[in-house]
């Protein structure tokens, strides 16, 4: 995943550095006030941690493409920008490991899919120059998850934990997020970001469905944080010369 990580910050380099080497030419007025829409493609991770009673049985990492779009609004004062930002994805986050606690054999996977988030941050930057903008990020987060356990001994007269389970939960989580990005404008009402997010969604119980004839549902505790890198353009109703 670093490495997905790194093509991406450096394609956006690379972006940077041929809009920079037109810079002879007289520059023109840049302003961050306004609104925008926009699209991202990028990678995510989420590790993730099963446990029971206290007792963590299995973990992973849920890592795959995500894309989707971004909306929002800023204002320009001086050097300084303040701005919100709505942002959803879907996700092909997905992960798996073996549950070598029920079963030694290695036959019960416990599994991870992320299949969308969303975030709603203000944002806050500086313009280290004019068509160039930092910035940090925080906000409220959502992630749309779903966890599988399958698929356990049908003989389970040997099990001292009680009887074993199959089960499927599909739930969104509620957590906080928290980002840094640059994004520099490089033609009329066009900008172009790269960005890092982190959603923090903590530990919390996740009630299973039985599944394959399984008694009945349970809960673990599932300990989930995801990380993600962004590349993003923007259309700006506003930019260039709009001073």
């Amino acid at each position: 995943m670093q490495r997905v990580a790194f093509a991406l910050l450096a394609g956006f380099a690379f972006i940077i550095a041929g809009n920079s080497g037109a810079s002879a030419a007289p520059a023109a007025p840049f302003a961050w006030t306004g609104c925008y829409l926009g699209a991202n493609v990028g990678y995510g991770w989420a590790p993730t941690k099963w446990n029971d009673n206290g007792i963590e049985f299995t973990s992973h990492s849920a890592n795959g493409v995500i894309g989707g779009g971004q909306f929002g609004c800023d204002y320009q004062s001086g050097a300084w920008v303040f701005g919100i930002q709505g942002m959803i994805d879907a996700a092909g986050m997905k992960g798996s490991s073996a549950n070598l606690l029920l079963d030694p054999g290695g036959a019960v996977i416990d599994s991870t899919n992320i299949s969308s988030f969303a975030t709603l941050t203000g944002r806050f930057g500086y313009t280290v120059e004019p068509a160039t903008l930092l910035y940090v990020k925080g906000g409220a987060a959502w992630v749309r998850s779903s966890f599988r356990e399958c698929c356990e001994p049908t003989v389970v007269i040997l099990d001292t934990l009680g009887p074993l389970n199959d089960g499927i939960a599909d739930v969104t989580r509620t957590g906080w997020t928290i980002g840094a990005g640059l994004e520099r404008m490089f033609a009329p009402n066009w900008s172009a970001f790269v960005e890092y997010g982190y959603i923090g969604l903590g530990s919390s119980s996740v009630r299973f469905s039985p599944i394959n004839g399984s008694p009945g549902p349970f809960i673990y505790h599932i300990d989930q944080n995801v990380h993600t890198v962004l590349l993003g353009l923007n259309y700006r109703f506003g930019g260039f010369g709009s001073r």
